[in-house]
Parts: C-alpha cells; sequence; structure tokens
C-alpha cells in the first residue's frame, strides 16, 4: 500500500519541484551568485547545493517569473528526499547550526548539465519522478531497508507505516466531514510551531553544602532554548541532542495546542528518514493493560492481522526494542484511567520495553502535577502560534482555495488594536481553526471568550450538517443537554473519562441504531466517534468519544446549571460536600462555564467569591490556596469580576511577599505558596498581571532580590507587550540603578523585545556606554543575540564591539556567541570571526568561542572548515581550543572527509590530552558515523601494539562506540579487546561498556563488567563506573542481577560503592527489596557523609516508587529527632518522590503534628521540611480524604 509519510502533496509536489529546479538549473548556468543560495557542479553532472534557505529558493523561484512560497518549497524538497532523487545532506550537519541557520543542503544527480535535458529527465510522462512515485507505492528496493527491520520474515517498516495510516487524521476533519470544502490534508494548513525546553535549573554551585542540598530537588523549571519544528526534528529527533539522547521525550501543551498533529508529524519523519520503527499508541485504549501487555496482544496481532500470533514472532518483535529499533509514540496521557497516569507510565517502561524510544504526549497541568515520575524525560512545550505572523499565515492557509477575501477580512478584523482578548485566544491552534471554520460560513463578529468560541461553532455546525442531516432547534437542544449530561459523568468517572463504552452512552442518548435517536445523531453529526472495543470485553463492546477532549469539556460547562455544582462546601463534614475545584479534569470546565454568555454575572462573581473565601479546616495552610489560585484563572476567563485586581494583587503578593511596616522588612510567604503563586500568574488576566508587576518593581522598599524576581517574571509573562518594554527600558535608563537590577533588567527584556525596535534600541545604545559595568554590557549583548536576529543594526554593533582592544575578554566572548545567534549567513559576521582567530593575542577562551560561532553562523562553509583543520594542527595551541576547535568542526564539518581524517590523526596523537580525545571522539560522532574509514581506521589503530597510551586506547574506543554502532567489525575488534588479560582494566572497562552501546545487551559485555565488580582488588572508582556501566546494558540479565545483589549485602563494602550498586540494581531489577533495604539502612547510618547519603536518597527515589516499607521507614525518619535537617529535608524529597496517592493519607496524619505553632518558631527547619511534603499531598488527595486525614488522630481521640 502507499504510505504517504510526513503528510506530503505528491502532485503539487511535482508541479514545485519543477518549478524549483528550473530556477535552480538557470541559477548555475547563468553563473549567479547570492548569499541566500550557493550550489554548483560537483563529480561532472551532480548538482550541490551546498547552502539554501526555504526563503532564499522562493527568491530565487520569483527572479525566474514562477514564485513558490516557501512551505511549497519545503514541501517539494520533501518530496524529492522521499522519492530518494535528491539526498538530504542536512542528516550529517550540526544540531545547532540548523537551528539558527535554517540552512537546507542537498545533492542531485542529473544525467547531464544542460537543463532542458534534466528537466525533461525528471518531469516527463514515464520519467524519473514517475518512476521514482511508482516504486515508493509498491514499496520497491528503494526504499532502503536496515537488516533488523525484517525478520521472522515479516516487513517491520511497511507493518508500522501501515499502522501509522490509520492513525493519520487531523482533527478538524472528523467534526467537518460532511462538508468537503473544509476538509484538509494536513500540509495544506500546517503551520508548524515551535517548542521549548523545560528544565530544572540548577541553582547551586559546585560545591554545594550540605544544609543547602535539597536545592538539587527543587521542582521549579525555567524554559531553556527554543526551536523550530525543522530544528527540533533535526537536533532532538535525529541526532538525539538532549540530557537523554532523545529517548525520553515529553511534549506537553494546553487543550488544542496540536499535541498529536506533532506527534504524528514525528511520526511519519522517523519513518521517511529510516530512523526506526515508528509504533503508535493512544494511551486511553489501554484500558488498564500494561504497555507490554498491549503491545503483545492488541498491536502485534492487529498489525500482523493475526489471530493469535505465534511465540517466535513475538520474540522477534521484542528483539526489536532490545536493539533499540522501536520508538514508541505514547499519545495523550492526560486520556489514561489512572489516577496518577505518569507514575503509571514510569513503572511501564521496564522489561523489554524499556528499551524503545519513546515519545508522549501530555497536557500541561496533568504533567506539572505528577512530572516527578517522569522526571528523566527531555520536557519541551508546544508554544503557541506566533503573532501576527503565523495567525496570518494560518488564516491564509485556511482561505486560499476558497474566499481568500474573506480570509483578508477575518485578519482585518481579528488585527484591530482592541482584538487583544481574541488574537491572545487564538494563538491556541485548535480554537483558530475554529474560529476560521466559524468565519467562513457565517457574518457574526468575534466572540470574546473560549466558550462564546465554541459556542458559535457549535451553532455554525448544525448549519453545515443541514443538507445531509437536517436536525430540528428541538433536536440540537436535546442532544445538546443530553451530551451535556454524558460529558458530566464522563468526567467526574475516575478512570476512562475520554473512552465512553457502548452501554454507558446509551444511558444517556438511547439505541445507537434506532434512527434519529440522540445517540444515532451524536454519530451521524461526528460529536461522537467509535474509536475501538472495549480491551475487557468479551462481548467486544464499542469504545467512543468527542471528536476532541476539548468540546467534552464544553459539552459539560453547558450541563451545568449551578455554581455549586463546582463546589458545595460542609465545613464540618466534607464528605458531604462537592469539591469539583479540586479536580484536574474539571478545571477547564469550570473555565468555560464563566466564559458562558447565558451564565449571569452575578453567579460568577458569588463562584469567584466562594473560591476566594474558601476554609478548608486545616489550620489555614493547603486547599485555600488551591481555590484562590483557581479564582485567579477565572478571572482571566471572566475578565469582568470586580475582584479581578484584588486577586491579581494577591496572587503577586502569596509570590513576591509584602512590606512588614512594624518589622520594617520585606517578608514572603512559605516556599510552596510562592511557587504555586508563580505558577499561578501566567494563567490570571495578563495585562493585570503585568500591572502588578511594574507596580511592584517600582516600589521603593522592595529588596533587590525580590526585584529581580519580578522582573524576571516579567520577563516571562510579559512577551511582546509594548508596557512591558518601556517600563524595562524606562528602568535600564536610570543612572541610580544598582548593577544586578539593571542587568536583571537586560535580561527580561531579551525575553520580551523579540524584534522590538525600542528594545533593540536601547541595549545597543546601553552597550556604547563607557561606564557601564562588564556584567551588564555582557547580558545586554546576550539579549541582543536572542533579540535581533538577522538585524543589521545589532550585527554592525556587535563586530564594532568585537574589535575593540580595550574590551573585558568575558564581553567579547559574548559579543562573538551573539553573533554566531543572530548572524546567519551574513558575511561581515563569518569575516569578523575568521579574522579575531587569527589574532595571536587573542585569548584562548574568546578564540575557542569564535572557532564556536563559526560552527554555528554558516554550516559547511569552506573557508570557516579551512580556518578550523588549520588550528587544530597548531603545536603551540593549548588543549582547551584545540577541543573547541574539533567540538566546532563536528558542528560544520558534516560529511567533510578532510575533517573526519583530521580528527582520526588527531585521536591518533601520543601526547594527546583526555579532554581533547574525547571531544574529537564527540566531533567524529557527530559527522563521520557509519563512515566506513573512519571505522577501519580506528580498528587498525586499536590493534597496534605500539598504542600503549592508556588515553589513546581509550578514546579510541569511544570513538568505535561513537560511530559503530551495528558494525560488526567493530563489535569483532572490542569483543577480542575484553579478552586481553595483560591490558589494563580500565581500556577493558571502557571496551566492555562501548560493546554494550553498540551491541545492547552483549553478553561478553555483561559478563566482562560483572567480572570486573567481583575483583576484591579493584579499585573503587572502577569498580563504581562498572557498575555503572552495568545498570546502562544488564537490564532483566539474570547473572547481573545476581552480582548486585550479593555487592549489595557486603558490608565491608564502602559506602558509596553499595549506595551505586542498590541503584544500579534497581535499575536493572525495578522494585527489587534489597536494593531498597540496603538504600534504607544506608540513609539511617549516622556516621554516613552527607553526599554518599544525598546519593542513597536519590537512589531511592528512583527505584522505591510505592514501595510501601520504604514510605514507612521515610516517614518515621523524618520525625527522628537525631536527624539533621540536611538529612531530614533528602528524606523527604524521597518521600514526596516514591509515596502514591493511596500511601498519602497516612503520611498527612503523621506529619501534620509538625505543623504546630509551637515547632514553627522553634524548629522551623522541621517545620518547613513537613509542610513540602504535605503540600504535596494536598495536590493529589481528594479534599474530603484529607480533611480526614488530617482530623484522623481527633476522632481517635473522641472514639470515633
Amino acid at each position: 500500500m502507499e504510505r504517504k509519510g510526513r503528510n506530503l502533496s505528491y502532485d503539487a509536489g511535482r508541479k514545485q519541484a519543477e518549478i524549483l529546479l528550473r530556477a535552480l538549473l538557470s541559477f548555475v548556468e547563468n553563473s549567479e551568485e547570492s548569499k541566500d543560495c550557493k550550489a554548483d557542479w560537483q563529480a561532472g553532472t551532480e548538482l550541490w547545493v551546498t547552502h539554501s534557505t526555504l526563503e532564499g529558493l522562493a527568491e530565487l523561484t520569483k527572479s525566474y517569473n514562477n514564485s513558490l512560497e516557501p512551505e511549497a518549497i519545503r514541501n517539494a524538497l520533501n518530496c524529492l528526499i522521499s522519492l530518494k532523487i535528491i539526498e538530504d545532506k542536512r542528516g550529517q550537519t550540526n544540531a545547532k547550526t540548523r537551528t539558527n541557520s535554517k540552512v537546507w543542503l542537498f545533492a542531485l544527480k542529473f544525467p547531464s548539465i544542460d537543463k532542458k535535458e534534466n528537466l525533461n529527465w525528471l518531469f516527463k510522462q514515464g520519467g524519473e519522478w514517475d518512476k521514482c512515485r511508482e516504486a515508493q507505492k509498491n514499496n520497491s528496493a528503494k526504499v532502503p531497508k536496515t537488516p533488523k527491520e525484517k525478520s521472522q520474515g515479516v516487513d517491520w517498516q511497511e507493518i508500522c507505516g501501515a499502522m501509522l495510516e490509520k492513525h493519520k487524521r487531523l482533527t478538524t476533519n472528523e467534526l467537518l466531514f460532511a462538508d468537503d470544502e473544509m476538509k484538509f490534508e494536513l500540509e495544506a494548513i500546517h503551520v508548524p510551531l515551535a517548542l521549548v525546553e523545560r528544565n530544572k535549573p540548577k541553582k547551586y554551585s559546585e560545591n554545594i553544602s550540605p544544609e543547602q542540598g535539597s536545592r538539587l530537588y527543587e521542582p521549579s523549571y525555567e524554559e531553556k532554548q527554543r526551536f523550530e519544528h525543522q530544528a527540533f526534528l533535526e537536533q532532538i529527533i535525529r541526532n538525539g541532542v538532549g540530557k537523554t539522547q532523545g529517548q525520553r521525550i515529553a511534549l506537553i501543551g494546553e487543550p488544542g495546542a496540536g499535541k498529536t498533529t506533532q506527534l504524528q508529524t514525528i511520526a511519519f519523519w522517523i519513518l521517511d528518514n529510516n530512523l526506526g520503527l515508528p509504533i503508535w499508541i493512544s494511551l486511553a485504549d489501554l484500558q488498564g493493560k500494561k504497555l507490554e501487555e498491549y503491545l503483545l496482544q492488541d498491536w502485534l496481532k492487529n498489525a500482523l492481522e493475526l489471530v493469535r500470533v505465534k511465540e517466535e514472532q513475538e520474540n522477534a518483535f521484542a528483539d526489536l526494542f532490545k536493539n533499540n529499533r522501536v520508538w514508541l509514540l505514547l499519545d495523550a496521557a492526560d486520556e489514561m484511567s489512572s489516577l496518577q497516569p505518569l507514575t503509571e507510565i514510569s513503572q511501564q517502561l521496564t522489561g523489554w520495553v524499556k528499551n524503545a524510544l519513546v515519545v508522549l504526549t501530555c497536557r500541561v497541568n496533568v504533567w506539572e502535577a505528577n512530572a516527578g515520575a517522569l522526571e528523566k524525560f527531555e520536557t519541551y512545550r508546544l508554544l503557541n502560534f506566533e503573532y501576527p505572523q503565523q495567525v496570518q499565515e494560518f488564516i491564509r492557509r485556511w482561505f486560499h482555495n476558497k474566499d481568500a477575501d474573506k480570509g483578508e477580512r477575518l485578519w482585518q478584523e481579528l488585527d484591530k488594536a482592541e482584538r487583544q482578548r481574541i488574537q491572545d485566544l487564538v494563538k491556541n491552534p485548535l480554537r483558530l481553526a475554529l474560529l476560521c471554520s466559524t468565519w467562513q460560513g457565517s457574518d457574526k463578529g468575534l466572540p470574546e471568550t473560549k466558550a462564546g468560541l465554541y459556542q458559535q461553532f457549535m451553532e455554525e455546525f448544525y448549519k453545515w450538517k443541514e443538507n445531509r442531516f437536517p436536525t430540528t432547534e428541538q433536536q440540537q437542544e436535546e442532544l445538546n443537554a443530553a451530551l451535556g449530561r454524558l460529558a458530566k459523568r464522563a468526567i467526574d468517572q475516575e478512570t476512562s473519562r475520554f473512552r465512553l463504552r457502548h452501554k454507558f452512552v446509551r444511558e444517556e442518548l438511547g439505541d445507537a441504531k434506532q434512527q434519529n435517536s440522540l445517540f444515532w445523531l451524536a454519530l451521524k453529526l461526528g460529536w461522537l466517534n467509535e474509536v475501538g472495543i472495549a480491551a475487557e470485553s468479551a462481548t467486544k463492546e464499542k469504545v467512543y468519544a468527542f471528536y476532541h477532549p476539548t468540546f467534552e469539556e464544553y459539552f459539560a460547562a453547558l450541563a451545568v446549571d449551578d455554581w455549586h455544582e463546582f463546589l458545595n462546601h460542609v465545613p464540618d463534614n466534607p464528605a458531604l460536600g462537592i469539591y469539583r475545584i479540586f479536580a484536574p479534569q474539571w478545571k477547564e470546565v469550570i473555565l468555560l462555564w464563566l466564559g458562558r454568555e447565558d451564565v449571569r454575572s452575578k453567579e460568577k462573581e458569588e463562584f469567584i467569591q466562594a473560591l476566594m473565601e474558601f476554609d478548608d479546616g486545616c489550620a489555614e495552610y493547603f486547599y485555600e490556596f488551591r481555590a484562590y489560585f483557581l479564582a485567579a484563572a477565572a478571572v482571566d476567563e471572566w475578565k469582568n469580576s470586580c475582584n479581578a485586581d484584588a486577586i491579581v494583587a494577591e496572587i503577586v503578593k502569596f509570590g513576591f511577599g509584602k512590606f512588614e511596616v512594624e518589622q520594617k522588612e520585606w517578608v514572603k510567604f512559605i516556599e510552596p505558596i510562592a511557587e504555586g503563586a508563580m505558577t499561578t500568574l501566567p494563567q490570571t488576566n495578563r495585562i493585570k498581571a503585568i500591572a502588578a508587576l511594574i507596580e511592584l518593581i517600582e516600589k521603593p522598599q522592595l529588596d533587590d532580590d525580590t526585584r529581580m524576581q519580578a522582573l524576571y517574571s516579567l520577563g516571562e509573562i510579559g512577551s511582546g507587550n509594548q508596557k512591558a518594554i518601556d517600563a524595562l527600558v524606562e528602568l535600564i535608563a536610570k543612572p541610580q540603578l544598582d548593577d544586578d537590577t539593571r542587568k536583571q533588567a537586560v535580561e527580561s527584556l531579551g525575553e520580551i523585545g523579540s524584534g522590538n525596535q525600542k528594545a533593540i534600541d536601547a541595549l545597543v545604545e546601553l552597550i556604547a556606554k563607557p561606564q557601564l559595568d562588564d556584567d551588564t554590557r555582557k547580558q545586554a549583548v546576550e539579549s541582543l543575540g536572542k533579540i535581533g536576529s538577522g538585524n543589521q543594526k545589532v550585527i554592525d554593533a556587535l563586530v564594532e564591539l568585537i574589535g575593540k582592544p580595550q574590551l573585558d575578554d568575558d564581553t567579547q566572548k559574548q559579543a562573538v556567541e551573539s553573533l554566531g545567534e543572530i548572524g546567519s549567513g551574513n558575511q561581515k559576521a563569518i569575516d569578523a570571526l575568521v579574522k579575531l582567530i587569527a589574532k595571536p593575542q587573542l585569548d584562548n577562551s574568546t578564540r575557542r568561542q569564535a572557532a564556536y560561532s563559526l560552527g554555528q553562523i554558516d554550516s559547511g562553509n569552506q573557508k570557516a572548515i579551512d580556518a578550523l583543520v588549520e588550528l587544530i594542527g597548531k603545536p603551540q595551541l593549548d588543549n582547551h581550543t584545540r577541543m573547541q576547535a574539533a567540538y566546532s568542526l563536528g558542528q560544520i564539518g558534516s560529511g567533510n572527509q578532510k575533517v573526519i581524517d583530521a580528527l582520526v590523526e588527531l585521536i591518533a596523537k601520543p601526547q594527546l590530552d583526555e579532554f581533547t580525545a574525547r571531544q574529537a571522539v564527540e566531533s567524529l560522532r557527530e559527522i563521520g558515523s557509519g563512515n566506513q574509514k573512519a571505522i577501519d581506521t580506528l580498528v587498525e589503530l586499536i590493534s597496534k601494539p605500539q598504542l600503549d597510551n592508556d588515553t589513546q586506547r581509550a578514546a579510541v574506543a569511544y570513538s568505535l562506540g561513537a560511530i559503530g554502532s551495528g558494525n560488526q567489525k567493530a563489535i569483532d575488534t572490542l569483543v577480542e579487546l575484553i579478552g586481553k588479560p595483560q591490558l589494563d582494566d580500565d581500556t577493558r572497562l571502557l571496551a566492555a561498556e562501548n560493546l554494550g552501546k553498540i551491541d545492547p545487551g552483549n553478553q561478553k559485555a555483561i559478563d566482562a563488567l560483572v567480572e570486573f565488580i567481583g575483583k576484591p582488588q579493584l579499585d573503587d572508582d572502577t569498580r563504581m563506573q562498572a557498575l555503572y556501566s552495568l545498570g546502562e546494558i544488564g537490564s532483566g540479565d539474570q547473572k547481573a542481577i545476581d552480582a548486585l545483589v550479593e555487592l549489595v549485602g557486603k558490608p565491608q563494602l564502602d559506602d558509596d560503592t553499595r549506595s551505586l550498586a542498590a541503584d544500579r540494581l534497581g535499575k536493572i531489577d525495578p522494585g527489587n527489596q534489597k536494593a531498597i533495604a540496603a538504600l534504607i539502612e544506608l540513609i539511617e547510618k549516622p556516621q554516613l557523609d552527607y553526599f554518599a547519603r544525598m546519593h542513597a536518597a536519590q537512589s531511592l527515589r528512583e527505584i522505591g516508587s510505592g514501595n510501601q516499607k520504604a514510605i514507612a521507614a521515610l516517614v518515621e525518619l523524618i520525625g527522628n529527632p537525631q536527624l539533621d535537617d540536611s538529612t531530614r529535608r533528602l528524606v523527604a524529597e524521597s518521600l514526596g518522590k516514591i509515596m502514591l496517592e493511596e500511601q498519602m493519607p497516612s503520611v498527612v496524619t503523621v506529619l501534620k503534628d509538625y505543623l504546630s505553632p509551637e515547632i514553627y518558631k522553634n524548629d522551623f527547619e522541621q517545620f518547613d521540611i513537613c509542610y513540602k511534603v504535605i503540600w504535596k499531598c494536598a495536590q493529589s488527595m481528594p479534599y474530603p480524604a484529607f480533611y480526614q486525614a488530617w482530623h484522623q488522630q481527633e476522632k481517635v481521640k473522641d472514639g470515633k
């Protein structure tokens, strides 16, 4: 069957490709020059495009009278790549370069250099295009398969492609299927979303003290690096850049943010680029099954179309996982039938399944409530459309083939200054699609709220369906009401909120087979869709879902008549009350209800007032803050609330503190409250929050630290807001401002002022001031690198700054870095950096940065490559600079044989230091992966008897591990190396470690590591390295498990090694009781040094999830009066990580006694530690259960 891959449009692509290649061939034929496109003939008739961008190619087609848009060129290039007509050279370039330059590199072998002959060869009927297209359709040999993709006679590549096709969908098409004018192929309207990496920041120094140790576990996030869509695919998915090397990725976003669409794009891209075998699982389909069980019993059976799968086929399937060939694409963790979905996923990624590369999607609120369960995942948040560029582009695409004038009228109306609210609303992809579809069929104005948008869409939707499925107003009202009741019941369920069984739906909507029943109508209209069969049903009961979860939430909001359905507080007996305000799944419903125009203002105001005044009866510490935070989100949806200003002011106070007149000092709230307020700030009324922060920043009594924190928050929520930019520009210019605060204001301006000329001018002016302190100038230069992309004024200012002889080294280095970020392809910037590298008096650090920036600024630039190769060869060069040059060659030297040869030669040098050797290896991995010449050279090198330098031999072993994945010659060499008894332990250990990397599960590697661990004379460092490596490659191996169990039980072993052994045992055999017991014993040891205890606590966090003995031991430890504060804090952090919801009540009951006023006054550390654990419980537990646990001891005393 045909596999469309990444949703490519081949019919349009053929015409687009012909226009593009005609322009390129004309460009080369005329020997033209362009900074945006470099192309020439190589090796006779092979056309090489060594530098191009989509925009540059679009300009090129325009100059030859056949203009194409950048996205049309992207489609053409992707079609040509998919058909194997052109060779994509980007796969060998460094990821960070691609992120910044957006460069396309490719080659095409023509039969001649004659333009007419080449175009005829490719595009004539029956020509090369048609041949390749036919071959692709027939799954011919033109589609490369790796050997491991075919086993047991099964073509896994084809199977995975066929299974993916079943899941390929554009969400709006499911609802609008009856209206052909509103059905789209993804590529027709797809405007790629950017993503931003979210990290737990390291806020501590390298030499952290035991008293500060718990800061290692602080849960706050920072948004780190932004990735455009294509850069994310190349850098994170293909190249595995990041802390997990692409093995564990979470994509999080708001409802309707495009998570499923993004995951589909990734799935097909993996398949088309032959990066492995993508397996799609909608997590709601698990219905209580384990991942392993679902894969074997459901996915595999369906994929092979068999009633019963043979054991050999199951084994072959599992082998694909063990060989790291499988990508698990897990969609919608928030739709799982589990109270703690992320914890469940964490516990199921074990055994052979854990070897899969995993990409999952999840709603932000569910992720943030349970993120600790998957803390090792790299987290990327999908950003909204940028306004105005991407929103306008989406509208243009939507109306392109229908009514361009109508689309233009929508844009003109939307872009009015008074439309800020709806502008912000439709940055969400789903909501923008709804707006476009509503505008297309209606002359109504623009709505003001999410609920208003859904209401307009629903009304228009029934009109669209009139031709095929006419309904009366009465039927519509009855159906809406019934769908609302169904949605409310579903959302109230603890499991399967979004997957509704047939019997459950029938109870509300009647018989699906009875014509004109509400069930029948819902299916015909598309409000409900059949999505599968209930896994646990012997009768194969059907399962349904609303077409999108947001519509389930909207219908539920319509069915709420009274706000008391959200909150009906019974203070003395909460078990009799209603507390949906604390259920995460009801938050969106509540916000939609507040946006309904038919709900009276008085009702909304009463509800918000009730949230503000909620008293939880548990010492005023917990649920009243949760209620208040919800009130803050509520006034963003209902902006007319008379309490809005007061609520935003309170949130700012909770987050940043207040000035106590009597104490004459600024006082802050306890940390979890402050963090909760900070998290809430971006969710509340943004305009009011920005105004409140500006007012706070200007308060004279505010301490410097809090002002800097407020400036940081302004940088987080003030993006593009002119008032925020003006305030920062004004603040920066104040002569009396202290340096640290000015520096933070400059940093925040870099976060919110992208492309804003006023911000750019202020920073350019600032860096020119001679009296400016160096740190602030350096920060201003960094901010310019963020907001001044492609801005010639900024580039000129930085080039001028770099040339100043009096400039301090750090600022010069930062200027060089910023130039690399904003000067993509700019010849002036390239020349300045090449010139700088050659300066003999340049400090080494800046030379290294210049080498790095050259790697960013122009991939494949021969001038830059030659300069770096020459630099590496200089004998007087310091090791660090040589290391950086090697790194930069890895950035820009993709596939360049000269670079590969230089790096192999560098590794072979006997005087090479270890760090440079490792960097050369890493660069070789970047650019030479799979390069047979490099592998052969390294195999020959490692076999030489005169190679007696440990660093060299280690570097060669690392190199084989880096580029030799799956290569039999590399595997054989490392196996032979392990077997040499005369070789030193370090080298044999390295060989075993790298053998495990390129041949996962290799028994000889595991055996060698087990042997190392058992050596009595082995030094501690080597044993610990062997333990670490065994944990990485020995999963499920009984021999490895036995060895670690024995090691854990040795009392004479040093504490660090026992701790690591227990940690590794827990990793390869999750839940191992001996490992858990050993870690608890270590934590309790009074003489244990702090860092060993910290490591043991961290290991327990990883392997003790849900273990009752571990939880009981930790609770007891917290109350131990002999325990020092730093250890108690570590214990509390571990407890917070491993306890499950069902274990929280007992923790609350025990620890609440430590929250007394006496302990607050006399031992604040203990109060604070216990408060944080209970706060975590309060974020997960239903309020009535928490209330009962809090008052449990009182009931026991009263005999209840």
